[in-house]
């Protein structure tokens, strides 16, 4: 696959761009877009330059010797994370056996199995979706749904289900709530879905006299996964400021050493929502 560089205007008409590179308009379509412009907040109304997917020639001969068939190419992005995803749902226990399992400090039987129940099924909406071609999903999401479904199986493996993997399972569910909320739809060949929502931040590492600190690494993690190190990730520019674009979710966000990711400033809870106004989200953090 290689890109063009196309000047748009309101008389373009996205389909009939794709269809005249080969390639099928879903939403898996229009998601390629989006990640091959990455600050791109709308296909509609949009009249500047964008990169545009397109076929090599060795692919478009065999776009022409199949026309008679009306052949045309699909698109995806992020096969592999999706793979995984369809995967561990599959292997998934449908119910969650808790009777035996259940240590009843806070919460009732019917309770727990509720929230587990409704995490499931949050969780089989968003991979219809993505079977279906038509939900606009970025990579950071993929990877808080997969680990999603991790956190839910290894529950499932516990002989005891304590109030800390209650916790997580709320955490998770007011997540998974945020993904359905804020995933847009393709929903026919007139309504061009906008893509998962996200919000700049700026974090700015101060000490305990208020001076900026330089040269330290922003971490930050979903908060339903906030226990396992391995869905740590960092922002790439060292402090102060860090600033970057993260999609519509619940995080729990620090700094620590370059190449450590141990806390060495508070914990900040973000509860990170599209804002209105423009301009980053503003973070300060204070050195312990």
């Amino acid at each position: 696959m290689v890109c063009d560089t196309i000047k748009m205007s309101e008389k373009i008409n996205i389909d009939s761009l794709l269809l005249e590179r080969g390639i099928y308009p879903d939403a898996e379509a229009y998601n390629l877009i989006y990640y091959l412009n990455p600050h791109l907040n709308s296909l509609r109304n949009y009249t500047s330059e964008i990169v545009f997917p397109n076929f090599d020639q060795t692919t478009k001969n065999l776009l022409d010797k199949e026309q008679k068939d009306n052949f045309r190419m699909v698109c995806t992005t992020n096969y592999s994370i999706k793979d995984t995803i369809f995967k561990m749902i599959a292997a998934l226990k449908k119910d969650l056996q808790i009777e035996k399992k259940i240590r009843k400090d806070r919460a009732t039987t019917e309770e727990i199995t509720a929230i587990f129940n409704f995490n499931r099924s949050e969780i089989d909406t968003i991979s219809q979706n993505i079977i279906n071609r038509n939900s606009i999903l970025n990579r950071q999401i993929l990877i808080q749904i997969k680990e999603g479904i991790s956190l839910m199986a290894n529950i499932q493996t516990k002989d005891t289900i304590k109030d800390y993997d209650i916790e997580k399972l709320n955490l998770l569910k007011d997540n998974l709530s945020l993904v359905i909320e804020n995933t847009n739809l393709f929903r026919g060949q007139t309504n061009i879905p906008d893509p998962y929502p996200e919000q700049d931040i700026e974090v700015i590492v101060k000490n305990h006299g208020g001076a900026v600190v330089k040269g330290l690494r922003i971490y930050f993690v979903a908060k339903a996964f906030s226990d396992d190190p391995n869905s740590y990730q960092q922002l790439p520019i060292l402090s102060s400021p860090s600033i970057e674009r993260l999609p519509i979710a619940n995080y729990f966000i620090w700094a620590g050493r370059p190449g450590n990711s141990r806390a060495i400033t508070d914990i900040y809870p973000l509860n990170l929502r599209k804002q209105i106004k423009d301009g980053p989200v503003v973070i300060e953090i204070v050195t312990k």
